[in-house]
């Protein structure tokens, strides 16, 4: 272990000095291939060559001497740094003597850089990472066509239809997203948010970290709609993680509602939402089929 640690140093030293100290070593470089090739010489001489050709010889055996350095240099592992630095300074002189050239080549490599990391961090987000749902695998998105639009969110009556008769979705579930009003306790706040069907936070297979999700009464007309669940990063921000915030009254949109539960950290569908509070539609979007107000994703049942 002893001798292979020196000898590991001894490398390590011998390439700095060949990369900080260049001409010395290349005169001892030098010196020391005449050498051998001196001494080839006299070998072939002593067979008797004459020194002409002994010298051809030699420089033959050794495959010429210039290759020979470039061989050593290589041995040394300093060709390429030495030629980094080479480059580097050479671009540099390029760059000071363009200022003009240099600016557009930064501000390209700058914007290409962005850009890179944007669309990288995109596709990681949609495509690489899944979604923060222990479900997140079987959950779909539905969608409606009609005339006027390729495909847009549904009227709540087609949801209630697609409830109702769909064979192979379960826990399909209504929300819209929703900016919600904070008074009180702190300054006014707008929080982005969604209204939800009772059932939403089922179909995405997840549960309040504190508390509890909403109950189906909470979800019907007449019942006891002012309730709201909130966010991870909302309970922390603003209310400052009180694990004591269930059953607390807070102010949304100038009317008081009880939190009833707060979810984990990491969920915030949709579009980043920070609250969430029972859909209940008015009793004349269930017969209304040309407003398309609701979105809808429902949990495919497994296999």
């Amino acid at each position: 272990m002893q001798r292979g640690y020196f000898s590991g140093l001894d490398v390590v030293r011998l390439r700095l000095r060949s990369l900080f100290r260049r001409e010395r070593v290349e005169q001892e470089l030098e010196e020391e291939l005449q050498f051998h090739l001196e001494a080839k010489m006299a070998e072939f001489c002593a067979k008797g060559m004459r020194a002409e050709e002994a010298r051809e010889a030699a420089i033959r055996e050794f495959g010429g001497v210039e290759l020979s350095k470039e061989n050593c240099r290589d041995a040394r592992k300093t060709s390429l740094a030495h030629d980094f630095f080479q480059d580097l300074r050479h671009g540099a002189r390029m760059l000071r003597n363009s200022p003009g050239f240099a600016a557009v080549a930064i501000l390209t490599l700058a914007l290409g850089i962005g850009a890179n990391t944007a669309i990288f961090s995109v596709v990681n987000a949609v495509l690489i990472q899944p979604l923060p749902y222990p479900n997140h695998n079987r959950v779909v998105r539905i969608r409606e066509n009609h005339p006027a639009y390729s495909a847009s969110n549904l009227t709540y009556a087609t949801f209630l239809d697609l409830r109702r008769s769909a064979k192979i979705l379960k826990n399909a579930t209504a929300y819209g997203p929703w900016v919600f009003n904070l008074t009180g306790e702190g300054e006014p706040e707008r929080i982005p948010g969604g209204l939800v069907s009772a059932n939403f936070f089922t179909a995405l297979g997840t549960h309040a970290m504190l508390g509890r999700t909403l109950t189906p009464e909470e979800d019907r007309l007449g019942g006891n709609n002012h309730v709201a669940i909130l966010g991870y990063g909302l309970w922390t921000s603003r209310y400052g993680a009180d694990r004591n915030i269930v059953g607390r009254r807070i102010h949304v949109n100038a009317e008081p509602f009880t939190v009833i539960g707060v979810m984990p950290q990491g969920f915030e569908y949709p579009e980043k939402a920070l609250i969430w509070c029972p859909l209940v539609p008015d009793g004349e979007l269930h017969a209304n089929r040309r407003a398309h107000v609701v979105e809808a994703i429902a949990d495919l049942p497994e296999g």
